[in-house]
């Protein structure tokens, strides 16, 4: 009894120190249920859309498409809608998107760039054609937000035309 006493004892320490680690195959998948769960994610094709010169323009990209994530959607889809707004020559290049993250309870996304997407020179009416391009492409991606707030490396982005210290409904536009 004393042996047994005394491993048990040392099983437990080790487990509480995490030098042991125990793996209960309790609820294990089968090979088909893990298959299908790793198949969930797809390339999916999106429109991005953005306004030049007074009309509205749109192009197709590929996304990976994990419906289990949407911050990571959201994260592929407005970096590839970046990408087409400077080839157009609409934004900088030096402008990223560093991080997304999504309020799934009230359906908040907060969108973190390394700067502002606007420049202090441009118009306001400039300015709201390209946040309609975002809440556009972010719309027909049927993407589960309905509220966007803009940071500026994970502070509040600041505009001298636009308050943007709220979220931005996207929605009530279509």
């Amino acid at each position: 009894i004393t042996f047994c006493c005394s491993v048990a004892g040392a099983v437990f320490f080790l487990i509480q120190r995490n030098w042991l680690i125990v793996h209960l195959a309790l609820g294990q998948q089968s090979f088909q249920q893990r298959t299908h769960k790793e198949s969930a994610a797809a390339q999916k094709t999106v429109k991005l859309f953005w306004s030049k010169n007074n009309t509205w323009h749109q192009g197709a990209v590929s996304v990976m498409w994990d419906a289990s994530d949407p911050a990571i959607i959201t994260q592929q889809l407005v970096k590839q809608w970046l990408i087409a707004l400077q080839d157009e020559r609409l934004i900088s290049s030096q402008i990223m998107l560093e991080s997304v993250a999504i309020s799934t309870h009230d359906s908040v996304a907060y969108f973190s760039f390394n700067r502002s997407l606007f420049s202090s020179e441009w118009s306001i009416m400039k300015k709201w054609l390209i946040l309609e391009g975002l809440f556009k492409t972010i719309h027909y991606a049927e993407l589960p937000i309905q509220f966007i707030t803009f940071l500026v490396n994970k502070n509040p982005m600041e505009d001298e035309h636009l308050d943007l210290s709220q979220p931005v409904p996207i929605h009530e536009r279509f």
